[in-house]
């Protein structure tokens, strides 16, 4: 289609011409022409006129593009190129038009200088927040390409026989690291079970707030990512106590950044306080568990739970990819089935049941059962969870710190809600000796 505003406007003239002449023939009284009258005559008479117009790549023309509708409408230009407008571009050009002084040809009671307008310099509060994000995006995009460089010398440098792994062999190289690194970690002492911890929910929630910038979301990455490690160490330091008071100073300190940063939005706020909790505050459960057990045996309760996790998933995707016809939740995780989350309940619920092996736990086969489906159940939705908040974002992977498997979030989403919920079960259950005090020793 060849469409041209001035064919349009001509077309549409020469029909109202035409039609008059008809009426005249016919001996009747042309209608007046007016402007309703010619609108029904354009191609766009049962469309309302353009509020916005967006031109990119920098050019300043209309082009001979509704020439007629446009009489009102507020134009946006930017140099960003066609192909990288994307959904934030269109974000900042409708702010642009919500501070628009829109009169419609009327004169206001004082009209706005050219200079009082809003509009989206750097001294509007919501162009600078969208502004900064883009920089942190410009910052991760440069900080991936030198990763990509350096990933590129180390393949290089590798033997043939490794260059090209196939994905399940990446997998499984990738797994088999983590797996040993929590191990030997966990069962060393409660120092090293803490630190890593620690690092383990930093992490998290670095990739966490990642995903949650590129959603527009502003929060508060640094203070986000202190306080989600320091719950951990909180726990193993000053126990239960230490982690309320960890928990008190990381609300008001962000109350505070949100009162003197005026940039901030409640939002912000709230995405902030979610994402250290859900990292940092549900992992220090384990260290719970892991002071409770006499030596090394705490460290193995929590393997056992972190083992149950793995297992769980295991089952569930092996079963689902075979068997799997019944979606559970399409719309946030298209592959999950309802023949794998039985299978997976079933391997929790049987898994569970050694956890009375292992010395200072004390717990019945029905306990086992029980606690065992529970996790299982938690452990789904703690994937669901992450699931939707990376659908929202738009990611595939929460990272790539772990190839084969994307980031760590991805292999902890599950972990957090099984770790907190098998801590609460043994600790109420009475299968764990427990002692509420303010110091990190548990009697």
């Amino acid at each position: 289609m060849n469409y041209g505003s001035r064919a349009e406007i001509l077309e549409a003239a020469q029909r109202s011409i035409d039609e008059a002449l008809a009426a005249v023939a016919e001996g009747k009284q042309p209608e007046p022409l007016t402007e309703t009258a010619f609108e029904s005559r354009l191609y766009t008479a049962d469309i309302p006129d353009p509020d916005l117009l967006i031109r990119t790549s920098g050019e300043m023309r209309i082009s001979n593009f509704l020439l007629w509708q446009i009489a009102y409408t507020e134009f946006y230009f930017t140099d960003v190129l066609w192909p990288d407008f994307d959904r934030y571009e269109f974000l900042r050009a409708l702010l642009y038009y919500q501070h628009r002084d829109r009169r419609f040809g009327a004169c206001s009671t004082c009209p706005p200088s050219v200079s009082a307008v809003p509009s989206l310099m750097p001294t509007n509060r919501q162009h600078r927040r969208i502004a900064r994000r883009d920089h942190y995006q410009a910052r991760r995009a440069r900080k991936a390409t030198r990763g990509s460089q350096f990933k590129q010398k180390a393949l290089d440098k590798t033997p043939t026989k490794l260059k090209n792994p196939s994905n399940l062999q990446v997998r499984v190289r990738t797994g088999a690291v983590y797996i040993t690194l929590t191990v030997l970690c966990i069962i060393a002492s409660d120092a090293t079970t803490a630190i890593y911890l620690a690092a383990l929910s930093a992490i998290c929630a670095g990739e966490f707030y990642y995903m949650l910038r590129s959603d527009a979301k502003l929060p508060n990455e640094v203070l986000g990512i202190v306080a989600s490690a320091s719950f951990p160490l909180a726990m193993w330091l000053f126990g239960i106590n230490g982690v309320v008071v960890m928990v008190s100073l990381f609300i008001i300190v962000l109350l505070v950044w949100y009162v003197f940063w005026l940039h901030a939005r409640i939002v912000d706020v709230a995405v902030s306080l979610f994402g250290a909790f859900y990292t940092g505050l549900l992992m220090s459960a384990a260290m719970l568990i892991r002071m409770s057990g006499p030596d090394y045996w705490g460290g193995v309760l929590i393997l056992g739970i972190f083992a149950s996790v793995w297992g769980n998933d295991a089952f569930a995707y092996l079963i689902g990819s075979k068997f799997g016809k019944h979606k559970m939740t399409p719309q946030v995780s298209p592959k999950k089935t309802w023949e794998g989350f039985f299978a997976g309940l079933i391997f929790s619920m049987a898994f569970w049941c050694l956890f009375p092996l292992i010395p200072g736990v004390e717990m019945n086969i029905v306990q086992s059962l029980v606690f065992g489906a529970i996790c299982g159940v938690l452990g789904v939705i703690g994937d669901l969870v992450e699931s939707r908040i990376k659908r929202n974002a738009g990611f595939k992977d929460s990272g790539t710190i772990m190839p084969g498997h994307g980031g760590l979030l991805d292999r902890c989403d599950s972990q957090f809600l099984v770790t907190l919920g098998a801590s609460m079960l043994l600790i109420f259950g009475n299968c764990i000796p427990f002692t509420f005090i303010s110091t990190g020793v548990l009697f």
